[in-house]
């Protein structure tokens, strides 16, 4: 299962809180360059071998590939995780 941990750490920023608009405008830029630089740590996983990548993640590319394309406000972690579980269910159901 794919982990927090090898994805960038949470950008430092200075403490002092900024009033206002600008303060608004500094938040969201480290919110959506952290949100950009999880992404781009998920997408080196389309960048494998189909049968490693199943191997990893337990999904298929195309499972992969639809996390991929999710809004950047989606942790795909967590997105993978859910379909991970419900991939472990089917396979489960189908053995028993």
């Amino acid at each position: 299962m794919l982990h927090h941990s090898a994805l960038p750490q949470t950008i430092q920023h200075n403490d002092a809180h900024q009033p206002g608009l600008v303060g608004w405008l500094h938040s969201w830029t480290v919110k959506k360059r952290r949100q950009r630089l999880c992404r781009d740590a998920f997408n080196t996983l389309l960048r494998v071998d189909d049968h490693i990548l199943e191997d990893v993640t337990g999904l298929t590319r195309p499972q992969v590939e639809e996390v991929a394309r999710l809004p950047l406000a989606v942790d795909a972690l967590q997105a993978i995780a859910r379909l991970q579980e419900r991939s472990s269910r089917q396979r489960n159901r189908r053995s028993a």
